[in-house]
């Protein structure tokens, strides 16, 4: 049997992630490993969840098209540059997000080289 889909315009198996599904969401973790200048390089196996650098801190988040979504987050840092993963604009319908990475004042900041985030998202498909 096939697995759900996330939305019939992503044609993404939900399957394809380590994933938890209940009630009609679905959680997935993308694991993010920052480099030189807050270069992020996402884990290879989710090529349907994406982040991209705009600017200092700033970052575009790229995932499949949903009716609801909420981001939770894990930052394993040797330097503890940044502190906060903040959602500064969300599109659900296009699947796109905007989230700053922010040190403990509050300013916008690149990860530290070598710095990981886990984002784990939680989509609810749409009906």
């Amino acid at each position: 049997m096939a697995a759900p889909t996330l939305s019939s315009s992503a044609g993404l198996e939900a399957s394809y992630y380590p994933r938890c599904t209940n009630s009609g969401w679905t959680y997935v973790r993308n694991v993010v490993t920052y480099g030189a200048s807050g270069a992020p390089t996402d884990a290879a196996d989710h090529p349907s969840i994406s982040t991209t650098r705009n600017s200092t801190g700033n970052y575009a988040l790229k995932y499949p098209p949903c009716a609801d979504f909420d981001l939770d987050f894990c930052i394993i840092s040797a330097t503890q540059a940044v502190s906060n993963v903040v959602i500064t604009a969300l599109n659900t319908t296009a699947g796109t997000a905007t989230i700053v990475t922010t040190n403990a004042a509050g300013t916008a900041t690149d990860p530290a080289s070598g710095d990981v985030i886990h984002l784990n998202l939680s989509l609810r498909h749409k009906e």
